[in-house]
């Protein structure tokens, strides 16, 4: 089975936190796992937040030291054998910098919050930049809040051909994120035109969607008591040090968390804190599945001690997998 262990290479969306905790550092810990066995990562990297850097760059210091920060850190990133590829979180556009601090926007937070041209505007941009820093052409995408764009035609048009935003199963309609992955195929790949939930058998992008299973209840319950107790010896605090979106004065009501927890559940492979107690789980029921690939998804800034404790047992663990890249 291909494995593409991935990252949203991105700041937090409510209190963004710092360059060097949320990205630099953490990378550093996750490089030293995956160093020994040559496994390449994917990263996703949002090159909304750069433009913005850019743009305000020439008003202080602390901005352009974080331009070049992230840009040298991306390089030495590629020159290691990582690829590059194009995440985008909108906001960063109407986000201000006042010296100290981003006072964030919340009303651009996925794409389908800009108009048409806006959208087109924006990739385009976005894929320009990352080829100027990287000398290299993007060709994979995931959407921020895994929110798709209205239209795939401007990611094609800019070279892209490969889309990892679905997450099957999952359905979404809130102030921040807007995605229905509910009728998606069911298999680890597929091909599709427009839309990633229709199949086309000779569709010009490929969809690598974030591996998930559906997850009991008691199953959910023991994550999160195990997942509790692991803590006091490996670690629980992530070395991000900002705050998401819906940490803040955005938590869903309480109405919103009942649903969730006698409703279905599903759990992502991922290596971000309490998730990646079920990066074993989902990857054998994907096999059991006959799946071609297995997605695995991460944040720099939502490490831990404890998650990348997991990837490394996965690692041992399955040296049977062949570790890929999107390209």
């Amino acid at each position: 089975m291909r494995v593409f262990l991935t990252l949203d290479y991105e700041l937090f969306m409510g209190v963004s936190g710092t360059p060097y905790k949320c990205l630099i550092e953490p990378m550093r810990y996750l490089q030293a796992v995956i160093k020994e066995k040559d496994i390449k990562l994917t990263l996703f990297v949002d090159a909304a937040y750069l433009l913005r850097l850019k743009e305000l760059m020439s008003d202080g210091d602390v901005l352009a030291k974080d331009y070049q920060d992230v840009t040298n850190h991306i390089n030495e990133l590629q020159r290691m054998g990582h690829r590059i590829q194009l995440h985008i979180h909108p906001q960063w556009l109407y986000s201000i910098f006042d010296g100290h601090a981003w006072h964030m926007d919340k009303e651009h937070y996925k794409l389908s919050d800009l108009s048409n041209e806006q959208q087109r505007e924006l990739i385009s941009k976005c894929c320009k930049l990352l080829y100027d820093i990287t000398g290299e052409r993007v060709s994979a995408f995931r959407a921020g809040g895994y929110s798709i764009p209205d239209s795939f035609e401007d990611l094609k048009i800019n070279g892209v051909n490969i889309d990892s935003s679905a997450q099957p199963g999952l359905y979404c309609n809130s102030r921040y994120q807007n995605y229905d992955y509910r009728d998606c195929p069911s298999k680890s790949e597929w091909r599709f035109e427009n839309n990633p939930n229709e199949e086309v058998e000779e569709g010009f992008f490929i969809e690598y969607p974030i591996s998930i299973v559906k997850e009991g209840l008691f199953h959910y319950i023991y994550r999160r008591l195990k997942y509790k107790y692991a803590h006091t010896k490996l670690g629980k605090n992530a070395w991000g040090d900002g705050m998401s979106i819906n940490e803040d004065n955005t938590t869903a009501s309480v109405m919103d968390k009942l649903k969730r927890l006698v409703g279905h559940r599903y759990v992502v492979a991922s290596i971000d804190k309490i998730d990646a107690e079920s990066l074993e789980n989902v990857y054998k029921q994907q096999k059991k599945k006959g799946a071609n690939t297995f997605v695995i998804i991460g944040h720099p800034k939502n490490l831990t001690p404890y998650s990348i404790g997991k990837l490394t047992t996965f690692i041992t663990e399955h040296p049977e997998v062949q570790w890929d890249v999107m390209r």
